[in-house]
């Protein structure tokens, strides 16, 4: 891959265009004797904008394309039938996945105020999407091949909000939404996937000196998903994420810490329905020369309710999955900080940062 880029700077803007070319070769030799031996050759235009109206607030625009080839597996033209009732197949005259992503996103801090305001819009295209084709006959068998079609596309869209009521209180509220559209092919015919995620958080953060802090957060989801061919197959899942955590300083170089997640399962679809609460708590105690070394015992999972659940809704099937995870366990872990930072308040404010 080789290319070149234009760039332009000024006081307040800076842009830059580009363009590169990809060449790649992929070869593959088969046990049955067939190979396969293809080249693709391709352009990738790209473009950067981004205005600075002060330190404070900026505009930022993106645009760049990369290519995803096929995989020798998915180009081979050999017939799997090691389960004869799934049987799947390459296909050796597949073209490459060309994608275009677009991002325009906004940000604006006041230092006075301590508001935040972040917003944007990504938003993608790939042409020639590779999918995979499904033949199902009368008895059953299932015959899939991947295939290229007109494309696919995702649109995201988010905003979040944050202020200060005081020194001690601050709130952030945010939304987004994600609509894509896929293509699937099931007995040769064509059909479009619509899927639409509604989504929204809201976060109370409570800080007093070095002493305490508490953030309580909620974010919910509306997951849903349409079908052309068969709208008695379309889905709608619900999400709900409740959490509660805090830090109490028990003294200069200890702490006590909780996390605690309820977190609720729906399906409109399936009348699934579970609640899962989480709570994880940990004692640490600062030691070494500047705070430097963190030991910490922890009890996870301390209600023994640890579940993995996911939920899927593919061309013809419906899938839902309960995965015991690990149970109640209990650690103890020792952690040497190489930064600077060296009070005990600034190394949990970090961690809070880094868990957000």
């Amino acid at each position: 891959r080789i290319g070149t880029n234009i760039r332009f700077t000024e006081k307040k803007y800076n842009f830059s265009v580009g363009a590169s070319g990809q060449f790649s070769t992929l070869e593959g030799n088969f046990s049955n004797g067939t190979s396969v031996s293809r080249n693709f050759n391709n352009v990738l235009p790209n473009a950067r904008f981004n205005y600075s109206f002060s330190a404070s607030k900026s505009l930022n625009f993106n645009y760049d394309t990369d290519i995803r080839e096929p995989s020798i597996q998915q180009l081979q033209p050999v017939l799997n039938n090691t389960d004869p009732l799934n049987i799947s197949t390459g296909n050796s005259n597949l073209r490459p996945e060309y994608n275009h992503r677009v991002n325009l996103n906004f940000y604006r801090f006041n230092v006075v105020s301590f508001t935040n305001l972040f917003t944007g819009i990504n938003a993608s295209y790939t042409e020639n999407a590779i999918t995979t084709s499904q033949t199902i006959t009368e008895n059953f068998v299932r015959t899939s091949q991947p295939v290229n079609t007109r494309g696919s596309w995702n649109l995201v869209n988010y905003v979040n909000y944050g202020f200060r009521i005081d020194k001690k209180n601050r709130f952030n509220i945010g939304t987004n939404i994600t609509l894509n559209q896929s293509i699937n092919l099931l007995n040769n015919q064509e059909s479009n996937i619509n899927q639409q995620n509604l989504g929204g958080n809201l976060r109370y953060d409570l800080t007093l000196d070095d002493k305490f802090d508490l953030t309580l957060r909620g974010d919910w989801s509306n997951q849903q998903t349409r079908y052309d061919f068969n709208a008695n197959q379309n889905q709608t899942f619900f999400n709900e994420t409740y959490t509660l955590q805090s830090n109490l300083n028990l003294g200069t170089k200890a702490w006590i810490s909780t996390d605690m997640n309820y977190i609720i399962y729906r399906s409109l679809t399936s009348d699934f329905y579970q609640e899962l609460p989480l709570w994880t708590t940990s004692i640490s105690a600062f030691v070494l020369k500047g705070n430097k070394g963190e030991l910490k015992f922890s009890v996870v999972n301390i209600l023994d309710r640890n579940l993995g659940i996911t939920q899927n809704a593919g061309v013809n099937y419906i899938q839902q999955e309960r995965i015991a995870s690990l149970g109640r366990y209990f650690m103890v872990s020792f952690t040497y900080s190489l930064s600077k930072i060296t009070k005990p308040t600034e190394r949990k404010g970090m961690q809070r940062m880094m868990i957000r």
